[in-house]
């Protein structure tokens, strides 16, 4: 297999009634075989969601064959599918799970995750889960939170036992919220960064963020912005956000186009 070309292993047939894919993430392993799970966002058909159902939060396993010879490693994969659910309490047709982000477990930590919905007319959503239980049923859902504009990114880190940071974005604003193994229903904190003159005034967009490793500042993110009316160009810029009382390390710019393209 040459290493500068990507070749299929492994893929599933989706039903033609359904939407496409808007969505992707890939958890850990479990069971006696640590298949790897596959967390898609697909809508079910046009049909099924004219009645107010909408399954959209697709779980599948990846893992070897058991075609081959005897004695033999499989040299093939196969894509099963193992459960599908509805997350989010909108009904309405055109909605989509278009985010999805899943934390860095800690060992023997359950892997925590947020996904965000788009296209909602009366508002979007962000639910956030954990994946404590089998892949064949629905995730533990560990809050809500209603938005009156759809985020842009989303993303989570595990920061203790049982303790994970969220945080999101909409064009011009950034959210953060601690999660424990308290309920908590508070709202989100605003934590949007002053930008410079040339900033404000070019009215910039966020695009994405992403926590750095806690091993490096566990209170940072990395944000980008795109989309600045700068005349006869495009400006874009990369951004190290830290907020107050948290001091943080130096970090290079490979740590932050790792975060980035993570």
């Amino acid at each position: 297999m040459n290493q500068y070309e990507l070749e299929i292993t492994a893929e599933v047939d989706l039903s033609r009634d359904e939407d496409s894919v808007t969505s992707l993430a890939v958890g850990q392993g479990k069971g006696k075989g640590r298949e790897i799970l596959i967390y898609a966002g697909i809508n079910s058909s046009k049909q099924d969601r004219e009645k107010g159902k909408n399954e959209h939060f697709r779980v599948f396993s990846l893992g070897a064959s058991a075609e081959g010879k005897k004695g033999e490693k499989a040299t093939t994969s196969k894509v099963l599918e193992l459960s599908r659910s509805a997350l989010f309490d909108g009904t309405e047709k055109e909605t989509y799970q278009r985010l999805i982000r899943l934390s860095k477990p800690f060992p023997n930590s359950a892997q925590f995750g947020a996904t965000a919905t788009a296209f909602g007319s009366k508002g979007e959503e962000v639910v956030l889960f954990d994946t404590t239980g089998s892949p064949s049923a629905a995730p533990k859902i560990r809050g809500r939170i209603q938005a009156d504009i759809e985020a842009e990114d989303v993303d989570v880190i595990q920061t203790g036992k049982d303790e994970y940071l969220f945080a999101y974005c909409t064009k011009y604003d950034i959210f953060i919220k601690t999660i424990s193994s308290k309920t908590d229903s508070s709202e989100p904190r605003r934590i949007t960064p002053a930008m410079a003159k040339h900033e404000t005034e070019a009215k910039p967009v966020f695009r994405s963020l992403r926590f750095l490793s806690p091993y490096v500042c566990q209170r940072a993110i990395v944000i980008r912005l795109v989309k600045l009316r700068v005349p006869n160009s495009l400006l874009r810029s990369v951004k190290l956000l830290a907020w107050p009382s948290v001091i943080c390390h130096p970090v290079n710019h490979r740590q932050m186009s790792k975060a980035l393209h993570s």
